[in-house]
């Protein structure tokens, strides 16, 4: 939905006219808003709360980071993990970097 800049009444997101007020509004965009991540903020939670931490980044980074744990928990019986969750610092200032750049913010 679009908001009308004369009334500002709802609309769909293709209307050419305020079904409301009748003004033209085709020359609204309509932007999705992408917040940055910060990589200092995700090194941190990265290192305070290994892979959990990683749910800052994103959902899908978040459950790779748990698997990549838990994988090398099962493998390692438990040693892997400690140099796992200090990785996790590294992995989430990373991923913020990436991520800025993939939104262009």
């Amino acid at each position: 939905m679009i908001y009308c800049n004369t009334c500002g009444k709802e609309n769909p997101v293709d209307a050419r006219y305020c079904f409301s007020c009748g003004s033209a509004i085709e020359n609204i965009q309509v932007t999705d808003t992408v917040k940055r991540k910060d990589p200092l903020l995700a090194a941190l939670f990265g290192f305070l709360f290994g892979a959990f931490g990683l749910f800052y980044i994103s959902p899908f980074q978040g459950f790779v980071g748990l698997g990549v744990l838990l994988a090398v928990i099962l493998f390692t019986g438990g040693i892997g993990a400690i140099m796992l969750w200090m990785g996790c610092a590294i992995w989430g200032a990373m991923a913020a970097n990436d991520w800025n750049d993939k939104h262009g913010v």
